[in-house]
C-alpha cells in the first residue's frame, strides 16, 4: 500500500508544477523578420529531437539537488521549491543550469520540475531533446507537460497521447493528469479511451477529471458525480488488489469492460451537453466542504470561508468570517481543510486552538463557543479570547462573485486551485463594505 500512496503522490505533484509556472511565466516576444534568429524562431526551426536513452545515475547531480532543495518526505511529495534557484545569477545560476542538464540526462523528474517551476525557458531546448528519451515514459510525460507550461511552440500532444497507452501505471497517471493542460479537441477521444479500457482505476479517475477540466464541467471532482464515480472506480480504493497497490495492471473482466464502456458513453454525453450550454455552466454545490483559511495583513486576523456553489461564471460563498486572535496564531496555521458534511477542524489560535465546524445541511457555523446561523447572518467578525469567542459584527451581505470563465487548469485539486480566487473575493467584500474595513485591516 505504501507504493500505491507513492504512486498517487507522484501523480498529484504533476499539476502543482504546472500551476506555479502558468502563473509566473511571461509569453515570449514575437520574432522579428530581420536580424539574427530569436530563441523562439530557433526553437520553431529546430529539427525533431533524436532518440536518446537515460544516462546512469549522476552522483554529482544528486548531491547538488539535495544541497539545493533539501531532502525528506516533504520534498519528495511537494517537489523542489523554485525560490531556491529562481533568482540566481552569475556562477551559481550557471552551475544550476549545468546540474539540471545533467539531471535531464539521467531522466530526473525533479530536474524537469525545477526547470518548469523556476520558469527557466533557456532550458527549453534541453527539455525538447529529452522528449525523445527511450524507455522512460513517465519522465517523457513530465517533460512534455513542462514544455507546454513553459510556452514551447512545439506540439507534443501526440507524444503525450502515446504515453497514455504506456505499460507503466505512474506514466499513464502523469499523462492523464497532464492532458488537462492541452485541449479538449486533442484529448477527448484518448482520455475517453482510458476511461473505457484502462486496467488502473487511478488512471481512469484522473482521465475523467481531466475531461471535467477540459470541458468545464462542475464539480471537477469525480466523487461529485456519484453514479459515474461508481462506474469508473468500480470498487472502493481501499479494496484494491495487491497488484494494483504495486502499480501493476490487473486485466479487466468482461463485466468490467461493459461497465466502463457505459461510463465512457455517459461521460461523453455529459461533455456534449456541457458544450451545448455555452460559455457559462450552471453553478453546483461542491461534493464536500472545503474550509478556506485566508490571512489578511493584520497577523492577528484570518478569514474563514466555504464555497456554497461554483460554476464557470460565478462563485457563491456560504459565509465569510473574520476570526481575530489577539495573541496571534500558531506556526502551523493551515490554509484550510476539506471533508464531508459536517466538517469539523481546529484553528491554531493562541494560546489554545478553537474548534470550527460547519454543516451545509443546517447552515450552522460554530467557532469555539460561538454559533452563527449563516442563513440569517453570513458575514461576521469574531474574536477569540480567554472567555471564549465573541461577535464584534454580523450582517447579511451578498456573497455571489462573478468569474471570468473557468481558470487555467493547475493542480487538479479544486480546493487548492480556488484559494487565490477566493482571496480576491474576500478583498472585494472588504473594499465595498466600509464598516468591515474599519474592523479588519487588509
Amino acid at each position: 500500500m505504501q507504493v500505491a500512496v507513492a504512486v498517487l503522490a507522484s501523480a498529484l505533484a504533476v499539476g502543482g508544477c504546472a500551476a506555479h509556472v502558468q502563473a509566473t511565466v511571461t509569453a515570449p516576444a514575437p520574432a522579428t523578420s530581420s536580424g539574427p534568429p530569436s530563441a523562439a524562431r530557433a526553437e520553431a526551426l529546430a529539427p525533431p529531437p533524436l532518440p536518446r536513452e537515460c544516462g546512469a545515475t549522476d552522483r554529482d547531480y544528486e548531491v547538488w539537488l539535495r544541497r539545493t532543495f533539501g531532502g525528506g518526505y516533504q520534498v519528495f511529495t511537494d517537489g523542489p521549491d523554485p525560490a531556491r534557484i529562481r533568482d540566481l545569477g552569475g556562477e551559481p545560476k550557471a552551475e544550476a543550469e549545468r546540474m539540471l542538464r545533467r539531471g535531464l540526462d539521467a531522466c530526473s523528474t525533479f530536474a524537469v520540475s525545477a526547470i518548469e517551476r523556476a520558469g527557466w525557458r533557456d532550458l527549453v531546448p534541453d527539455l525538447t531533446r529529452a522528449v525523445a528519451t527511450l524507455g522512460a515514459p513517465e519522465f517523457r510525460a513530465h517533460v512534455i507537460i513542462a514544455l507546454e507550461a513553459l510556452g514551447s511552440r512545439d506540439d507534443f500532444s501526440e507524444e503525450l497521447i502515446g504515453v497514455l497507452g504506456a505499460g507503466s501505471v505512474p506514466a499513464r497517471i502523469t499523462a492523464a493528469m497532464g492532458a488537462r493542460h492541452f485541449s479538449l479537441a486533442q484529448f477527448r477521444g484518448p482520455l475517453l479511451d482510458r476511461v473505457r479500457q484502462d486496467p488502473s482505476w487511478f488512471v481512469r479517475s484522473h482521465a475523467a477529471e481531466s475531461l471535467f477540466e477540459l470541458a468545464d464541467i462542475y464539480p471537477r471532482e469525480l466523487n461529485g458525480h456519484p453514479a459515474l464515480n461508481a462506474a469508473v472506480v468500480g470498487k472502493s480504493p481501499q479494496k484494491s488488489s495487491l497488484l494494483e497497490g504495486l502499480g501493476l495492471d490487473v486485466p479487466l473482466t468482461a463485466e468490467e469492460r461493459a461497465r466502463l464502456a457505459g461510463a465512457a458513453d455517459q461521460l461523453d454525453a455529459e461533455i456534449g451537453a456541457r458544450l451545448a450550454e455555452g460559455r457559462c455552466s450552471k453553478p453546483v454545490a461542491p461534493p464536500g466542504i472545503g474550509l478556506h483559511v485566508v490571512p489578511v495583513r493584520d497577523p492577528h486576523i484570518v478569514t474563514l470561508t466555504v464555497e456554497e456553489s461554483i460554476g464557470s461564471c460565478e462563485r457563491k460563498l456560504a459565509f465569510v468570517v473574520f476570526l481575530e486572535s489577539p495573541a496571534g496564531f500558531g506556526r502551523w496555521l493551515e490554509t484550510g481543510s476539506s471533508g464531508r458534511d459536517p466538517l469539523r477542524v481546529g484553528i491554531a489560535t493562541v494560546p489554545k486552538p478553537v474548534t470550527v465546524s460547519y454543516s451545509r445541511a443546517t447552515r450552522l457555523l460554530t467557532v469555539g463557543t460561538f454559533t452563527l446561523d449563516a442563513s440569517k447572518a453570513n458575514v461576521a467578525v469574531l474574536s477569540a479570547g480567554p472567555n471564549g469567542v465573541i461577535s464584534r459584527y454580523q450582517a447579511q451581505l451578498g456573497l455571489t462573485f462573478e468569474r471570468d470563465g473557468h481558470p487555467a487548469p493547475s493542480t487538479g485539486m479544486g480546493f487548492f486551485d480556488a484559494q487565490p480566487e477566493i482571496t480576491i473575493e474576500v478583498r472585494k467584500l472588504l473594499a465595498r463594505t466600509p464598516e468591515l474595513q474599519r474592523l479588519v485591516s487588509d
